[in-house]
């Protein structure tokens, strides 16, 4: 939990500012998206002006939280001199070229990742909250005036059910069954969360999935799993990189495997590395050797070269740092 001196610092601060750019990483999942919407309504709830901001936007398949439609890919003249609050994004640069960009005067950086890089002025960092949404949560509820509606639970719960895996990782602490029960009670409904999440998708999501486990295979006596995905696999089934999303969990529960390593093309020879694991194993520790960061068991990474390459290095990491 968030010490007492960093709940106050965030409630003094918010008195002297009122106007504020809220935005989280590239490729937003359910914590960037729901802690943002959170985190504005909760703003906005005290009075102040809050644009929600995403370099990709809002996807379809978290179109289903209140207020998803207010996410802008630009920043109007109006926000220029706000403060920018990120969320869920271990460095600046995450957030992509739009916000470098910018000259905020203040940068609030709220975030759970172990990796995080306190680009921030003002650091308001978790490493052990199940989410980001856990953060925006105790630093909301620290605030006078501040009101749980239905709205902001629905976003936080999301958080919590995305970044725990539906509460099945190891960072599904008492805190975090404790929150999910307050926003409960406050009017988050799991079951529309959970069948938005995981129950509907296109069609095309199940093709694409079948191209990708066509790559899958299994290396260093079954303890690595490999899969991955191309721009002709996304073309030959009119799909995007979102419908990808969790695939990279399928092998994860195949019995013997250690790490999962799952490699979307970006552009010729080079490749976004999402990397899980099980049994302690830190991917975290691989990904840093790329300058990616992340989780012990979730973490990510960009690699260059082929095929052959990029697994090489992976092999080659995995061996130098004796993960298993």
């Amino acid at each position: 939990m968030l010490d007492k001196k960093s709940k106050q610092l965030f409630t003094k601060l918010l008195k002297k500012h009122s106007k504020f750019v809220i935005s989280g990483h590239q490729g937003p999942d359910g914590d960037v998206i729901g802690s943002t919407l959170a985190l504005a309504l909760g703003l906005k709830k005290l009075g102040k002006k809050v644009l929600t901001y995403n370099h990709d936007g809002c996807p379809s398949t978290l179109k289903f939280l209140p207020r998803s439609q207010d996410f802008k890919n630009e920043i109007p003249k109006a926000f220029k001199n706000a403060v920018l609050i990120t969320v869920d994004s271990g460095d600046l640069a995450r957030l992509g070229s739009r916000i470098a960009e910018e000259n905020f005067p203040e940068i609030w950086n709220i975030d759970h990742h172990q990796s995080n890089t306190r680009f921030g002025k003002y650091n308001f960092i978790d490493v052990k909250a199940g989410s980001t949404g856990q953060v925006v949560w105790e630093l909301l509820s620290a605030c006078k005036g501040f009101k749980l509606t239905k709205d902001i639970a629905q976003s936080l719960f999301c958080t919590l059910s995305t970044d725990t895996g539906s509460f099945r990782y190891s960072n599904a602490t008492e805190e975090v069954f404790n929150m999910a029960a307050a926003l409960v009670k406050a009017g988050a409904q799991p079951d529309v969360i959970s069948q938005a999440l995981y129950e509907t998708y296109p069609q095309k999501r199940l093709f694409l999935l079948e191209k990708v486990l066509q790559t899958l295979k299994f290396e260093m006596d079954g303890k690595l799993a490999l899969l991955y995905l191309t721009d002709s696999d996304l073309k030959a089934v009119g799909a995007s990189g979102e419908e990808s999303e969790e695939f990279v969990n399928f092998p994860r529960g195949v019995s013997g495997v250690k790490v999962v390593g799952f490699f979307k093309e970006r552009a010729k020879d080079q490749w976004k590395v999402s990397l899980r694991s099980r049994d302690g194993v830190d991917v975290m520790k691989i990904a840093q050797k790329f300058g990616g960061g992340g989780h012990k068991l979730a973490a990510g990474c960009t690699m260059d070269g082929d095929k052959n390459a990029v697994e090489q290095k992976l092999k080659n990491t995995i061996l130098e740092l004796g993960s298993f």
